[in-house]
C-alpha cells in the first residue's frame, strides 16, 4: 500500500478551527465524544444545517488535506467552545458568551433558564425536549409504515430574507400568516386527507453572517408532513407561492419550487432507516424500528439538540435567538413568546398510539414470562 493511500484511508482530525468546530458540532448531534470518529457527510450536513454552500467544506477539507477522507476524529473541544464544553458544576451549563457583553434580552433568558433549571421545571428550551419532539415524530413516521402500503413524507421549506430593521422576533413572526394556513388546509382537503395526515411546522434559526458574527441569528421555516397514499410536489406548489405573496423577503427566484418542496412517495414494505442512523443512532432506534428521511431532517432541525442541558448551553446564536423568540416582540417573559414547533393534524394522535403500543407489547411480554415462570 502507498504512503498517498494510508493517509487517505486513516481517520484524522481536522487541523483548522472552522471544521473543527464543524466536526465537534456534529459528533455532539451524533453523542460522540473527542476521539471518537464521524462519517465526513455527517459533517458536510452540518455545514449545510450552518449556512456553508458545498464549494466551502469542500475547500476546508482540501485545505487540510482530507479531500478523500471517509472519516473524520472529533478534536478535543474545550479549547474551541471554552465554557460551552466545560462539565457544568451545579448540573447548569455556563452561559455561552459573557453576560456582560450580552443584551438586556439574553440575561432575563439567561435568569428565567437558570430560575426554571432550580426549580427542575420542565420546558421548551431543553434538550430533553428537544429529544422527545424528535422521538415523537421518529414515532409518527413508524406509525404510517405499520398502517399504510403506500405513504409520501413532504419537506416544504420558506424564507423570508434576512432581517433588516426589525427584531429577531418580529422576523420570525411573519412565518405562517394566516393565508399560508388557509391555503394549507385547502390543498390537504382537496387531497382528501385532512383527517388523516400529520404534521409539523417548526421555526429554526441561521447565521446571518458566519465567523466573525456568528453571534446574529434570523429564523427560517419547514413544514414537515405524513401524507396517507401518494402525492407530488406539484400538488404544493400553491402553498409555497402563497407564501411569497404573503411573506415580505419571500421570492420566487431565491425559492425555486423544485428545491423548496420535496416528496418522496415510500413503499412501506421498503422502508429503511438511513446507514448513517442505523450506525450511529441509538439502541432504541434499531428496536424500535426503520424510520424515512424526514424525521432524522425534523432532528437536524431542533437546534437544542446540540445543548449540554438547556438554550444556555447552546451555540452562541443559537442561544441569543432562543431568547428573542422566547421574549417576543413585547420582550415579556409573562407572554408565551413565539412558538418555534406546532403539531399539525393527527401528529400528537399518532406518537401517543405509538407510545401506547409499545407499552402494551412490554405488558404482553413481560406478563408471559411471569406466567412461564409460575408454571415450572
Amino acid at each position: 500500500m502507498s504512503i498517498a493511500t494510508t493517509q487517505a484511508t486513516a481517520v484524522s482530525t481536522p487541523s483548522s478551527k472552522r471544521l473543527q468546530r464543524l466536526v465537534v458540532a456534529a459528533g455532539s448531534y451524533l453523542g460522540k465524544d473527542a476521539g471518537d470518529s464521524i462519517p465526513v457527510d455527517e459533517v458536510r450536513l452540518q455545514a449545510d444545517a450552518n449556512g456553508y454552500e458545498p464549494h466551502e467544506i469542500d475547500a476546508m477539507l482540501e485545505a487540510d488535506g482530507l479531500s478523500s477522507a471517509d472519516e473524520l476524529r472529533v478534536p478535543e473541544q474545550g479549547h474551541l467552545f471554552g465554557e460551552l464544553w466545560a462539565p457544568p458544576s451545579s448540573g447548569v451549563p455556563s452561559p455561552s458568551t459573557p453576560t456582560d457583553n450580552a443584551s438586556e434580552t439574553l440575561d432575563t433568558f439567561r435568569e428565567w433558564c437558570r430560575e426554571r433549571a432550580e426549580k427542575e421545571a420542565s420546558h421548551s428550551y431543553t434538550r430533553k425536549r428537544a429529544n422527545r419532539r424528535f422521538a415523537r415524530a421518529k414515532d409518527v413516521d413508524r406509525h404510517f409504515i405499520k398502517e399504510y402500503d403506500t405513504f409520501s413524507t413532504v419537506l416544504i421549506t420558506y424564507d423570508a430574507g434576512v432581517p433588516i430593521d426589525e427584531s429577531v422576533a418580529e422576523h420570525a413572526e411573519r412565518f405562517y400568516p394566516r393565508a399560508v394556513r388557509r391555503k394549507r388546509t385547502a390543498i390537504l382537503k382537496e387531497l382528501d386527507v385532512l383527517n388523516s395526515y400529520a404534521g409539523v411546522a417548526l421555526l429554526a434559526p441561521k447565521k446571518a453572517d458566519r465567523v466573525p458574527q456568528a453571534n446574529t441569528p434570523y429564523s427560517h421555516a419547514h413544514t414537515f408532513l405524513w401524507i396517507p397514499g401518494e402525492v407530488s410536489a406539484e400538488d404544493f406548489h400553491p402553498l409555497v407561492k402563497r407564501h411569497i405573496k404573503h411573506v415580505e423577503g419571500a421570492t420566487e427566484g431565491s425559492h425555486p419550487l423544485d428545491k423548496t418542496v420535496k416528496v418522496k412517495v415510500h413503499d412501506s414494505a421498503k422502508v429503511e432507516t438511513p446507514d448513517t442512523v442505523m450506525t450511529e443512532g441509538s439502541g432504541l432506534d434499531k428496536e424500535r424500528g426503520a424510520t424515512t428521511a424526514l424525521p432524522q431532517e425534523l432532528g437536524r432541525n431542533l437546534p437544542l439538540q446540540k445543548c449540554q442541558f438547556d438554550a444556555r448551553g447552546a451555540p452562541s446564536y443559537i442561544e441569543r435567538w432562543c431568547a428573542y423568540l422566547r421574549l417576543g416582540r413585547d420582550e415579556q417573559l409573562s407572554s408565551r413568546g413565539l412558538s418555534r414547533f406546532q403539531k399539525l393534524g393527527s401528529f400528537k394522535h399518532y406518537a401517543n398510539s405509538m407510545k401506547w403500543r409499545r407499552r402494551f407489547q412490554t405488558g404482553a411480554r413481560q406478563g408471559k414470562i411471569l406466567a412461564e415462570v409460575l408454571m415450572e
